[in-house]
This record gives C-alpha cells, sequence and structure tokens, in this order.
C-alpha cells in the first residue's frame, strides 16, 4: 500500500500498537491518534513494511518463482496492472513450452538464494517458515544450522521498518518521509 503522512511523518500499520499505547497513556489525543489512524493503512496492498507479504514476495523472485520486479510498485498504482500482464505473458509462454516447472527451479542453489536475500533484507521470521514449508514440499530441506551461520555472514542490506525506521514507500517519496 502507500505510506501514510500526517505532519510530514511516514505512519505504517507497524505503529498502531505504539501509537494506540500513547493514546491510552494520555501522550496523544482524540484528534492525533484519528488522523494517525486514517493513515496506517491508507489504500489497498499489503503493509508498506518489510512484512511476512513483502518478504515473500522478495524470496519468491529469490526462488526464480516471479518475474523481476513483480514486488515493487504500489498496489494503487496502475504499473501493478502492467507488471501482472507481463507475469501473465511469462506464464503463458512457459505453459506452451512446458516449462521450466516449479520443480526443475526450486533447487538447492535456489534454496540457499532465498535463504541469504532473506537475510540480507532483514525479511519477517514468517519468512523462514514459510521458505521451510516450500522446501518440504520439494525434496530438498532448510537445515537450520546453515540458516543461522548464514546469517551470521550475510549483512543486512535494507532498512525497513518493522525492524527498522524507514518505510518501504518511501523510495517513492522520499522527501515527504523524513522519518
Amino acid at each position: 500500500m502507500v505510506v501514510g503522512i500526517t505532519r510530514a511523518r511516514c505512519w505504517a500499520c507497524t505503529d498502531c500498537r505504539r501509537l494506540w499505547g500513547k493514546y491510552r497513556a494520555g501522550e496523544i489525543d482524540d484528534v492525533e491518534i484519528e488522523a494517525v489512524n486514517g493513515r496506517l493503512a491508507p489504500s489497498v496492498g499489503t503493509c508498506m513494511v518489510m512484512g511476512t507479504a513483502s518478504t515473500m514476495a522478495c524470496i519468491t523472485e529469490a526462488l526464480g518463482l516471479s518475474t523481476a520486479d513483480e514486488r515493487d510498485d504500489p498496489a494503487p498504482h496502475a504499473e501493478r496492472f502492467r507488471s501482472a500482464e507481463a507475469s501473465g505473458r511469462v506464464a503463458a509462454v512457459m505453459a506452451k513450452a512446458k516449462g521450466p516447472k516449479p520443480s526443475e527451479l526450486l533447487t538447492p542453489a535456489s534454496f540457499q538464494n532465498a535463504q541469504v536475500v532473506l537475510q540480507a533484507i532483514g525479511g519477517s521470521t514468517n519468512g523462514l517458515i514459510h521458505l521451510t514449508a516450500i522446501a518440504n514440499r520439494t525434496k530438498h530441506r532448510i537445515d537450520l544450522e546453515a540458516f543461522d551461520k548464514l546469517g551470521r555472514e550475510v549483512p543486512v542490506l535494507i532498512d525497513l521498518k518493522p525492524s527498522a525506521s524507514i518505510t518501504w514507500s518511501i523510495s517513492i517519496m522520499p522527501e515527504a518521509c523524513p522519518n
């Protein structure tokens, strides 16, 4: 979804608990909580943070199961339709060619790639659960000790909420989101 803005401040759905806690503590008033509340989820689409949906979009691409950059544009933008149409064209070509099949794309190397991406993006902890579930439907498995080792070696390259202070849509409107 697009980022919510009040008073030149960006808000994301993950700010909800903290802000409602401040409201209950009397630190913000009715007017402010209503203004912010109306902007925590300002459009259709997934949360504009590195939550499960954004994480899985990145992992899906890393596995080779989606076309490049399918996840970048906010849901209400027209580019999403163009991306969906392009993805459909690729799927039709693959269907006519009878491949590659998902089983041919889901290799040890693609699972390794997805694990590196998961670490580098500071992805949702649910990402590992879903990635393991995908692997368990193939002959491959996720080695949790190897994943832990990888996590100690791969730098986090993306500073996004909820683990950081920046929301996903800032790349689209950097001047609007100084926090």
